[in-house]
């Protein structure tokens, strides 16, 4: 795992903090791994009781890194992106699902596309007031975050939320059930630490299997249907919309779509 990527704290209370700053914490391959590496290491171990995933700098998590500046991890952006690549982001999901601790997202600034898959894994998603949180991926074209969104909001709202891809503040994510709590300003680490301490004085065996519960009601079938998803974006990565939005995001202008 690299370091410089996710800077791990390891303690009761496991704190994993994305760290690209300088890209807004974007995800690329070697911080997902990196994040998945850490999720299923630090769950698994018996003295850590709940983790908490938070970024470093200006935001959470801006989303996947479609600059173009992983090319050299095998992440051609000029290419359609392989189901194995795609299913390999879904892991992030899956992980924080599986991992039988609670997690908790400590979001501030950004936290748009990718960002807001780790916030809908989390059990808790404690937000800063003024964070601008959003499920983006239709602004590129992209197929994503149908699996866990509905769980969260239901059918009608998590197709508005995709279909329209705006960004809301943290009250309107509150409202629609997307995240636990907002935080009173300038208190969100405190809030955060409180909730976590608290979480880590309790029944950890039980909360897992209160989580397995939940995974049970909420997302049967967890595992097969991010891999459909990861299948029905290697379709959409084929479009000449996508394509399109790429251009469109390195010439700095609005995409001009023709649904094909």
């Amino acid at each position: 795992m690299n370091a410089d990527v996710l800077k791990v704290e390891s303690g009761p209370v496991t704190r994993l903090t994305l760290n690209r700053p300088e890209k807004l914490n974007a995800l690329n391959r070697e911080l997902g791994n990196a994040l998945i590496e850490a999720l299923l290491r630090e769950g698994l171990r018996p003295e850590v009781r709940v983790l908490v995933i938070a970024g470093a700098g200006r935001a959470f998590c801006a989303g996947d890194d479609i600059s173009g500046s992983d090319a050299p991890d095998g992440y051609d952006r000029t290419e359609p992106l392989t189901y194995a690549t795609l299913t390999h982001y879904y892991r992030i999901q899956y992980a924080l699902r599986r991992v039988p601790k609670p997690v908790v997202a400590q979001v501030h600034g950004y936290c748009l596309g990718a960002g807001m898959d780790i916030v809908l894994g989390s059990d808790y998603a404690i937000v800063d007031p003024d964070a601008k949180l959003g499920l983006v991926f239709v602004k590129r074209a992209i197929a994503a975050g149908m699996v866990l969104l509905p769980g969260h909001v239901g059918l009608k709202q998590a197709t508005r939320l995709l279909f329209e891809g705006d960004t809301i503040s943290a009250h309107e994510a509150l409202a629609l059930g997307l995240i636990s709590k907002v935080a009173e300003a300038g208190k969100l680490e405190a809030e955060v630490q409180e909730l976590a301490d608290r979480l880590a004085e309790g029944p950890t065996r039980t909360y897992g299997l209160i989580k397995e519960g939940l995974n049970r009601a909420f997302f049967s079938g967890l595992e097969e249907q991010l891999r459909f998803m990861a299948f029905m974006q290697n379709f959409a990565t084929r479009t000449n919309d996508l394509a399109e939005a790429r251009s469109a995001w390195r010439e700095r202008r609005a995409p001009a779509f023709v649904g094909r």
